[in-house]
């Protein structure tokens, strides 16, 4: 199915027409009767903290949706508020809902991270997401500079976002990507904020010029070690970068990868 607005609001239409027709609401105490649906995204415990925070405040009922096999769709959060705080759970029955459901529901409630999605497609074993999962974990880098590093782009466009909570992301080099986070983790000699987004990004667009050595870089930044800078700008830092890879080079021989 082609994700674009129009079918967002047809999705969104058909559900709560289905939540409409569905007027039957039911209390248990028994929470256990209830299945997290595989591939649901995990719970927030932050979140869940401030459902409690609420619910003792002001408890108002609201139902959560499950289908046909007790999977929840909409309401895992306040499910385990509810269970943790030992109070009754009103619950709807609405059949044929599924995964894709559950993500299209809950972006009119908590939005769903990248982390979320992937999460999702990991435990419905996509080997490709599974090994997003680990280089993100390995690294230590944000998403979206893990993603175009396997994607070995200098950036991450929202297509490629969309690509990816669609589950269509496919890695295009992985030892590429590896090879780049090792060259970051080498400028993290010199930079404790090698990690920081727009220094990355920056980089990034440095490791995908022809004229950029890593190992001519890196011996610049040992003869001025602390020339490296924190910046708020993705600009600055290439504009610093260049500075340092040109030092003590002859002006002839300098190279310009700004403009």
């Amino acid at each position: 199915m082609e994700f674009n607005k129009k079918t967002y609001e047809t999705v969104i239409s058909g559900l709560t027409k289905k939540i409409s027709e569905s007027e039957e609401i039911l209390k248990t105490y028994n929470h256990d009767i209830f299945k997290k649906m595989r591939g649901n995204r995990e719970i927030n415990e932050r979140h869940v903290a401030k459902l409690k925070k609420s619910i003792l405040e002001n408890y108002i009922p609201n139902a959560i949706i499950v289908n046909e096999n007790m999977e929840i769709v909409d309401g895992q959060h306040r499910l385990q508020a509810l269970s943790e705080l030992g109070k009754p759970v009103y619950y709807r029955i609405i059949k044929n809902l599924n995964l894709d459901s559950v993500q299209r529901m809950n972006t009119n409630s908590r939005q769903w991270t990248m982390t979320d999605y992937m999460n999702s497609f990991c435990q419905q074993n996509n080997k490709e997401y599974e090994l997003v999962k680990g280089f993100v974990k390995i690294t230590k880098l944000s998403m979206d500079i893990c993603l175009a590093m396997l994607l070995n782009k200098p950036y991450r466009s929202s297509q490629d976002r969309i690509n990816f909570i669609c589950g269509n992301f496919k890695i295009k080099d992985f030892d590429v990507a590896v090879q780049q986070a090792k060259q970051l983790q080498q400028i993290g000699k010199y930079f404790k904020h090698y990690k920081d987004y727009a220094f990355c990004m920056a980089m990034l667009s440095f490791f995908h010029n022809k004229d950029y050595d890593h190992k001519v870089f890196l011996r610049k930044l040992e003869l001025q070690p602390t020339a490296l800078k924190k910046q708020k700008e993705k600009e600055q830092y290439k504009r610093e970068v260049e500075s340092i890879y040109n030092f003590r080079t002859p002006n002839s021989h300098k190279i310009r990868f700004t403009y």
